[in-house]
């Protein structure tokens, strides 16, 4: 679900010029800035040529701002309070399967997000400042699910915009999502930004949205969706694996 905020009795044109900075989190300004991995409040400031989009040229505002080429109308304005960048934020994803055997199904790794959301998600996330995204990839599912990948090939399954709900009208989530497919089940363990990590069978993506949500009903909790696009990735994946 993307972030909404109603302004009545504007028009939709005008909404850029009343969004202002007061509607980015206080930790990317302060901590986010001083470790790197916010930009400064002037997104005039900000090189776009050293981070295109995978959804071709940004457009920007009167203001300098990056506009969110699936912006809304009454999407929040700035970077939100969790996304760091102007304009593109980069993350790398890792769908990683097993091979289905003659007595077991084809299973999918998910972790289970500690951002409060407590969606489950494949193991990912953010593209530190000059990291490859392969090695972020690599790190978020040792940090993750602490399962190392490093020295495993993989195959590319998508590049680009995600509907993420940290999303805002200057500010978006992009990802790079790789495939992994084992021979072997590794035990996983849930580490940073991850309070769980399991195996799920994965003949679908139907099937595999209702065993996540059966596995936390039987934990008293509220079934709900994949985060984000995730579903969409798994999906790729097992187009890919069919084909």
């Amino acid at each position: 679900m993307r972030q909404t905020a109603e302004i009545r009795g504007c028009r939709p044109e005008d909404r850029d010029e009343i969004y202002t900075y007061r509607l980015t989190g206080q930790v990317v300004l302060t901590v986010g800035v001083e470790e790197g991995w916010a930009d400064p409040t002037d997104p005039r400031k900000v090189d776009f040529r050293k981070r295109p989009s995978f959804m071709g040229p940004i457009e920007f505002d009167n203001a300098g701002k990056p506009l969110n080429p699936h912006r809304t109308d009454y999407m929040l304005g700035d970077r939100g309070a969790l996304l760091g960048k102007w304009g593109p934020n980069n993350a790398a994803d890792s769908v990683v399967f097993t091979k289905p055997t003659a007595i077991a199904e084809r299973k999918v790794l998910l972790i289970r997000r500690s951002d409060g959301s407590h969606q489950w998600a494949v193991p990912g996330g953010m593209v530190n400042p000059g990291e490859q995204v392969s090695a972020a990839a690599s790190r978020e599912l040792r940090e993750e699910a602490n399962i190392d990948l490093s020295k495993m090939e993989s195959k590319l399954i998508y590049e680009g915009y995600v509907d993420d709900p940290r999303n805002t009208r200057n500010s978006w989530m992009e990802t790079t999502a790789r495939m992994f497919e084992l021979d072997y089940t590794p035990q996983p363990r849930a580490g940073t930004d991850a309070i769980d990590a399991r195996w799920f069978d994965c003949s679908d993506v139907e099937s595999l949205i209702r065993a996540t949500q059966e596995y936390d009903v039987s934990l008293g909790l509220e079934p709900q969706p994949l985060y984000a696009d995730h579903h969409l990735l798994v999906g790729r994946g097992l187009l890919m694996l069919a084909a």
